[in-house]
């Protein structure tokens, strides 16, 4: 897959991704972007080009992300060898997701790495790695839905209120609706 023949430092390109605002506060696309450089400046790499979706969810497929659609287009062009993500959960969050964008990168001569992980798939031992790791990505956010989904089950079995509060009313300590005050007139 990607060579350099010796014709000069290999070209990798970077994608960025975040989904949430939570996420951005632990694990900016800043954040990202620095580490990835720093690590191809380590490793002799030259970046041909950065591919940030800031605010994009991980289960939207890479060809239906705004910078995921330029990076595919730019590898038709044979502007980079390698992808270089700081996760692989970073490409996405589906196992699906993951695949089908390795795959288009693989139709693309375009081998997929990752900075933090020993993902390489220009060889037999990092394909293997991706797709144990890939199938780990969407195992973790199937488990984060089961777990929110039974913290709001049981927060409602124990009568808190879910939701929007009603206009005007409130929410008592035991987690009720409190009707308004009735407001009276005095003469």
């Amino acid at each position: 897959m990607p060579s350099t023949n010796g014709h000069g430092p290999e070209r990798i390109a970077l994608c960025l991704r975040v989904s949430s605002e939570e996420q951005r506060g632990r694990e900016t696309i800043e954040i990202q972007r620095d580490f990835l450089k720093e690590y191809c400046r380590l490793h002799g790499y030259e970046v041909a080009d950065t591919y940030a979706d800031d605010g994009v969810s991980g289960t939207i497929s890479l060809h239906e992300r705004p910078e995921g659609r330029r990076l595919l287009e730019d590898t038709k062009e044979g502007r980079f060898s390698t992808l270089l993500v700081y996760r692989l959960d970073r490409l996405g969050r589906s196992l699906l997701v993951i695949v089908d964008a390795h795959d288009r990168l693989r139709a693309a001569g375009v081998a997929l790495k990752s900075a933090t992980e020993p993902i390489d798939t220009s060889n037999a031992s990092g394909r293997l790695i991706f797709q144990m790791l890939a199938s780990f990505a969407e195992y973790e956010r199937e488990t984060i839905g089961e777990r929110t989904r039974a913290g709001l089950h049981r927060a409602f079995k124990n009568g808190v209120q879910l939701g929007l509060i009603p206009y005007g009313y409130d929410i008592s300590e035991d987690g009720a609706f409190v009707p308004p005050p009735t407001l009276t007139r005095s003469s």
